[in-house]
C-alpha cells in the first residue's frame, strides 16, 4: 500500500470532535488519537485539517452528511433541503433497532461543522467546496495517490453491519451502565472482526470502551482503512445525487447499492 494518512474524525459542533489518525509509511500503518486527546475543540479541529492538508496524500472517513440536494439546481425537489435518499432507504432497515439512528441530514446538526470546516456539502450553485474532494464512487479508489479527498461514513450502520446481532441491542452510546457494558462488547467483537489487519489497535481500544465518540472515530478510520487496501470487504455505496457512504461489503449492503444505483431522474 502507497504512504497515505488516513484519518476517521467524529465532528461535532458543540461537545468536541474526535479523531483517530492511521498513517501508512513504507507500507506499514500506525494509528494514534489526534493530539492525543479524546476530544478537539473546534480550533482544534481545524488546525489538525489544515495540517492534515499539508500531506501529500490524505483520505478522510468524515461522520457527517456531506452531500446535499440530489440536483442544487434545483432547489424546489421535494425533501431536498432535509433528508437523502441513502437516509431514507437505510431508516427503513433499521426502524425496529432502538439505539441506532439514521436521520435526514437537514436534521443532523454536525453538517455545520462539516460546512465550516469542508465547504460541504454544497447547498447552491455557486458553492465551490474545501481543500478535499469528495469520494462520489467506489472506482476513486485508484485515485487517491497524492491527492486529498473525503468520504462519507455512517460508524453505527457499519458496526450493525459488522456484527449483525447483539443479544444486549444496540444502545452503544452513552455514558450509562448499559452503554459502557454493549460498548466495551462492540470493541471487543470488532476486535476480533479487524483481527486480520496489518493493523494494531490495541492503544486506541480502550480509549473507545470509555467513548462512543472515540469508537466511532476509529470505526470510521477503520473503514477507509480497509477500503484503501483492496481487500473486497469493505464498498462504497450510493452517489452524489443520492449519497454514498463506506460499508462493509455484504449482501445486504449489495442491495442498498443496487437500490441506490438506479437512475438519477
Amino acid at each position: 500500500m502507497d504512504d497515505m494518512l488516513i484519518v476517521g474524525v467524529d465532528p461535532a459542533p458543540g461537545k468536541g470532535s474526535t479523531a483517530v489518525e492511521i498513517n501508512i509509511k513504507n507500507g506499514k500503518p500506525s494509528i494514534t488519537l489526534c493530539k492525543d486527546k479524546k476530544v478537539l475543540s473546534t480550533q482544534e479541529l481545524y488546525e489538525c485539517i489544515k495540517e492534515w492538508n499539508k500531506e501529500s496524500s490524505v483520505l478522510m472517513a468524515w461522520d457527517a452528511p456531506l452531500t446535499g440536494p440530489s440536483d442544487i439546481e434545483k432547489p424546489w425537489e421535494d425533501h431536498s433541503l432535509t433528508r437523502r435518499e441513502i437516509e431514507a432507504l437505510v431508516a427503513k432497515k433499521i426502524d425496529r433497532i432502538p439505539g441506532i439512528s439514521v436521520r435526514g441530514y437537514g436534521g443532523c446538526p454536525h453538517w455545520t461543522i462539516s460546512q465550516r470546516m469542508l465547504g460541504l456539502p454544497k447547498l447552491h450553485p455557486a458553492h465551490a467546496g474545501g481543500d478535499f474532494t469528495l469520494i462520489e464512487a467506489d472506482s476513486q479508489k485508484n485515485y487517491l495517490t497524492d491527492h486529498h479527498h473525503v468520504v462519507e461514513v455512517h460508524p453505527a450502520v457499519a458496526i450493525w453491519q459488522w456484527l449483525q446481532e447483539s443479544n444486549n441491542g444496540w444502545r452503544y452510546k452513552g455514558s450509562t451502565k448499559e452503554s459502557q457494558s454493549i460498548r466495551a462488547e462492540f470493541c471487543d467483537r470488532l476486535a476480533a472482526k479487524w483481527k486480520e489487519l496489518d493493523l494494531d489497535i490495541g492503544s486506541i481500544l480502550e480509549d473507545a470502551k470509555k467513548s462512543d465518540d472515540v469508537l466511532d472515530a476509529l470505526t470510521a478510520a477503520v473503514l477507509a482503512y480497509m477500503w484503501v487496501s483492496n481487500d473486497e470487504k469493505v464498498v462504497l455505496v450510493g452517489n452524489k445525487h443520492k449519497g454514498a457512504w463506506l460499508v462493509p461489503d455484504n449482501s445486504e449492503t449489495k442491495k442498498w447499492g443496487q437500490e441506490l444505483a438506479c437512475p438519477y431522474n
